[in-house]
This record gives C-alpha cells, structure tokens and sequence, in this order.
C-alpha cells in the first residue's frame, strides 16, 4: 500500500452507492452519469439570474456536452477532477448571492470545502478564478462585503484542515514532484507548429483546444450580428473575453515562464487542465448569445438558433466521437484490440480487469508520485505484486498473521535464531511498532518497507497507525473554522 493524498470525496459518494448493490464499474458509470447531469444543473442554476431560464438550458447543455468533459470521461477515466467542474458555477451562483445575502456565506464555506475534498488541481485553480471573479464582479456593495466573503471560503478551506494540512505538511514524505517536473506543465503546453512531447497532448487536447476556439469565434460573430453598438458588446462579454484570452495564453507554450515562476501552480501538473474552466466560459459565452438572440426579430431568431443548434450537436457528436477512441469493456471488439497491440496495451487490459474485479489480489502496481522517499530523498523501490504481507527476509522464524486492517497489523513471530522480518508496510511516521507491548523504533529497509530484527524467542508484534502532529493540528483547525463559521454568521442569521 502506498500513501495517496488524494480527496476522498467522490469515493465515499462511489462507496455510498455501492451499498446498493452495483459493483465496481456500475458505480463508477453512475458516478460519472450524475457528475455529468449536475453540471448541467449547476450551470442553470448559475446562468438563469443572469441570461433567463432559455439561455441558460442551452448554456448548461453545452457545458454538459462540452468535449473536456467527455475527454476526462472516457480516455483519463478522471471522475474527481469531473465532479470539481460542478463547483465553478455553483460556487459563482453562491458567490453572487453572499453579496447581498449574508446567510449565503455559510454555503459559501461548504462549498470551498467540498472543492477541497473532490480535486487539489482544481481547487487551486478555481481559488485564484474565484478571487479574480469577486474583485471584478459589479456586484458587491462595499470592500467589507468583500472581506467577509473571501473570509468565508477561506473558512471553508479550514473546515477540512483534518485534509488539506497533512497534505500540504507531509507531501515532502513521498515521490510528489513527480506530478510536477518528469511528468508536468512544460510536456504538456499546448504548441502548435512543434511535435508535442507527450501523446496525450498530440492526439487530444490540440483538437480539443482548436474545436473550443472554433466555438468561441462563431458566439463572438453571432454576439457581434446582434449587437452592432460596441460599447454593448464590451459590457456584455468583456470580462469574459478577458477570461477566455487569458486562458488560451496560459495554455499555450509561450507561457512557460509564468508556471516556471510558481511551484504552486506547477502542482496543476497539467496546463491543459484549464480546459475545465475554459469549457465554463465558453458554456456562458453561449448563454449570452442565446440571450441577445431571444432580443432578435423572428427571422433573425430562426437562423441564429438554427447555428447554435448545430454548435450543440456539433459538441454531442465531438464528445461521442471521443467515447469510442479508447479500449473499454463495452466497446464491442476493442479490447480484443487491445490486447493484440502489444504488451503495454495487454497489462492496462489487465489491471483495469483486476481492479475492478478482484482489488484485494495484490496484483496491482501503485502510482511512482506515492512512493515514499528514504531519508536521503532517494525514491523507495516500486512495490512488488504478490508480496506476502509479512515474511522471513533472513533467519529461522515461524510467522503467523493475526490481523491485517488499514490501522492495526499484528502478527506472531517465533524466531528460532536472529531473524530479520519484512512487513510489506512502507514506512510512514504515523506507523508505531510495538513488540511484545512495548514501543519500539521502526527500521527502513533500502525499499523503503519495515523490517524487524529480532532474536531467538516468541513475539507479538503489532503495527498501529496513529493520527500524526499534522493531522492532529488539522482536526483542531477544523473544530475552530466550525466555530468560526457559526460565529461569524449567526447574527446575519438571525435578520433574516
């Protein structure tokens, strides 16, 4: 087992619908059906204040269908960073609304929470969207309105400190920089004219990337027809045009010196995550155009609904096409394919078999950015599959497993001469050995596991996991951002 600081979230909801009796894979298709139909929703909900219940159904259909969200469906198979893309205009909609409505501000603060606990890239991106969002907003009434709404989503943040402070204070323990340098932003800018370094960028995103700024110039030309008085249009689409440029440079290679800058924004990993927000904005771009078209004359109205029609099923028919690149179980001959392609294309058939199928086998490989590093900062050795859980390294010794759960291990040991020990555990501080009852100091083999040392004699050992310094400083900033949220709102409650 390795240690993922990944946010649990959609895998206690995944866990939650599995108690009804789906397996595995039936609960991911579902996770990733609702994760894509809540998208629809929360953009209307965001759009129909603002654009009126038309513009924003199209808006949101558009957002559902968008090609990002079918990419990250069917070939990355990335279901939490999906369900991060319900927060942007949910968390705008509240936004807005803790404005005026001070009561809001606590839905605020569950809201940065629940972004916290779905995806890190994406809350890091939505935070530093979110903030550009609330400064330039009309909205707001005074810069105290301000300050109490960004308190509120950075008291929502500390809510699950019991999550974000051990992440943040112990990433230093495992192979994280991993996700930001061999793999990260420079092979994955966008650069056109250059072959791309990575496969993923080449054959997907480009096309992803030129069909979405394809989009984004047929709302413009629409807006444009519709609005012959400049001053108009900027009102209408200026801040968000400023949005979509932005973007489009971030995403492109001429932009390498701003993610060299940031360590923090290289954890993004992937510039071309940025698509997830980009696809908002082009969703809300096409809201707005709808809304000046209902304002046409009737021919007018025909004809430029008729185009956004056809952009929409211009998106559904892109997104199927995307759904049927890659090797699935239900796509019919494709895994037959796939194993006759070669022998990595023959083991990603059988790890997704396995995993789905048969979890608990050991069979499975863990990911290089969770390996723990040694004391010298040396990357511990992959694991091995079908690793016995504990077994005699060097010596004479009889083993026998009493228990093997997520926070306790214990096993009895009889060693009839000096033995060594290997627990397939990596090590991790919140791991404590006690042998025969008593505390003792853990050892780190070479690759990382535990190992035990022990002399001729019989032994109880056991291995608790227990809660670390972070995590305990992390549940006390939870417990007081609790606390803080009540205080700070209960008397806005109570005028309401």
């Amino acid at each position: 087992p390795t240690f993922v600081f990944y946010p649990p979230l959609v895998f206690y909801l995944g866990s939650i619908i599995k108690l009804s009796g789906l397996n595995t894979e039936q609960t991911i298709i579902v996770l990733f059906t609702l994760a894509i139909f809540l998208i629809g929703f929360s953009f209307y909900f965001y759009g129909r204040s603002r654009w009126g219940k038309i513009a924003s159904v199209m808006g949101a259909l558009f957002y559902m269908t968008t090609p990002y969200i079918a990419f990250n469906a069917y070939l990355r198979g990335a279901l939490p960073e999906t369900w991060s893309l319900i927060s942007i205009p949910v968390g705008l909609w509240v936004t807005d609304k803790s404005f005026t409505q001070p009561r809001w501000r606590i839905v605020l603060a569950i809201v940065a929470a629940v972004v916290a606990l779905t995806h890190v890239p994406s809350l890091l991106l939505f935070t530093i969207f979110w903030l550009f969002y609330v400064f330039y907003s009309p909205n707001y009434q005074s810069w105290k309105t301000i300050v109490k709404t960004i308190c509120s989503l950075f008291i929502g943040f500390g809510l699950v400190s019991f999550y974000l402070l051990p992440a943040i204070l112990e990433k230093s323990l495992v192979n994280i920089k991993h996700m930001q340098f061999e793999d990260g932003y420079k092979l994955n800018l966008i650069s056109f004219g250059i072959k791309p370094t990575t496969k993923i960028v080449n054959k997907f995103i480009q096309s992803i990337f030129i069909y979405d700024c394809l989009a984004i110039l047929f709302f413009l030309t629409i807006i444009i027809l519709c609005l012959k008085n400049k001053n108009k249009i900027i009102n209408l689409i200026g801040g968000w045009l400023v949005l979509l440029t932005s973007l489009i440079f971030l995403m492109l290679s001429p932009s390498v010196f701003i993610w060299q800058a940031s360590e923090t924004l290289q954890m993004v990993q992937f510039p071309w995550r940025l698509l997830g927000l980009f696809s908002f904005g082009i969703a809300s771009l096409s809201a707005m155009t709808v809304y000046e078209i209902c304002n046409q004359g009737k021919s007018k109205k025909i004809i430029f609904l008729f185009i956004i029609v056809l952009i929409l099923l211009g998106n559904m028919f892109y997104s199927y096409k995307l759904s049927l690149t890659l090797s699935g179980f239900h796509n019919p001959g494709n895994i037959v394919l796939a194993r006759e392609k070669g022998a990595w294309k023959a083991s990603i058939y059988e790890q997704i078999k396995t995993a789905l199928y048969d979890p608990y086998s050991n069979k499975l490989r863990g990911t290089k950015e969770y390996i723990p590093l040694l004391n010298k900062g040396e990357v511990a050795s992959a694991p091995k599959p079908e690793q016995p859980s504990v077994y005699l390294e060097s010596g004479k010794a009889k083993i026998n497993v009493e228990n093997w759960s997520s926070y306790q291990r214990s096993f009895q040991v009889i060693a009839e001469e000096i033995s060594t020990i290997k627990v397939r555990t990596y090590y991790y501080p919140a791991w404590h050995l006690y042998v025969n009852d008593r505390l003792e100091a853990i050892e780190v083999d070479r690759d990382g596991i535990i190992k035990v040392k022990l002399n001729p004699g019989t032994y109880n050992l056991k291995l608790n996991y227990q809660w670390t310094s972070a995590l305990k400083i992390g549940m006390l900033l939870s417990v007081l951002s609790l606390i803080a949220l009540i205080f700070i709102n209960i008397r806005p409650i109570t005028n309401y």
